[in-house]
């Protein structure tokens, strides 16, 4: 089952009506980039070593 509370859309490339067709249809919150999952930063890019070095760290502390 999904959990709307803590499911959310990310959109690129569509038209304010469309994405509000998106939100209005499904029930998630609309949210942009970038976001972090279990600690690691999701972007459009390739991730760098800056972007993973807090999660490294968290690893290496544990």
């Amino acid at each position: 089952m999904v959990n709307y509370n803590k499911s959310e859309i990310f959109c690129c490339g569509l038209s304010v009506t469309e994405i509000q067709q998106l939100v209005d249809r499904f029930g998630f919150k609309l949210s942009t980039l970038p976001v972090r999952y279990l600690g690691v930063p999701v972007i459009t890019g390739k991730l760098t070593c800056k972007d993973l070095r807090p999660l490294i760290e968290k690893i290496l502390t544990s």
